[in-house]
């Protein structure tokens, strides 16, 4: 069994059939977006807005898979199945897991060329 990568770059540039153009937008986005992703999840966790950490999660999750974050994507998948079984306290852990999948993946993107 292998580790998960944090950063598989040419399975989304398989997703995106090879197009490192719009790749490269993708991130982009992703780079500006990133803190506000973990910002918005806190704050849902906060309130105990389970359905708004529920999209949160979402959102991450799709973003992050869509540029190869496989592991943040893996962690918001979890965050997202589940959500308010821990309650808060197993919530916030789950994002201080995903800020640091965040800054990984970051930092691979930066290896890649990317302006981080």
């Amino acid at each position: 069994m292998t580790e998960t990568s944090v950063l598989d770059l040419q399975e989304a540039l398989d997703n995106l059939d090879g197009n490192r153009k719009i790749y490269d937008a993708v991130v982009g986005i992703f780079l500006q977006e990133r803190e506000k992703y973990v910002a918005g999840i806190l704050e849902a966790i906060e309130g105990e807005d389970w359905n708004k950490v529920v999209r949160g999660a979402h959102g991450l999750k799709s973003a992050s898979m869509a540029i190869g974050g496989m592991r943040l994507s893996g962690a918001a998948a979890t965050l997202e199945e589940k959500s308010n079984e821990d309650g808060v306290g197993g919530a916030i852990n789950m994002c201080e897991i995903i800020a640091r999948e965040i800054e990984s993946l970051s930092a691979a993107l930066a290896k890649e060329g990317f302006e981080v």
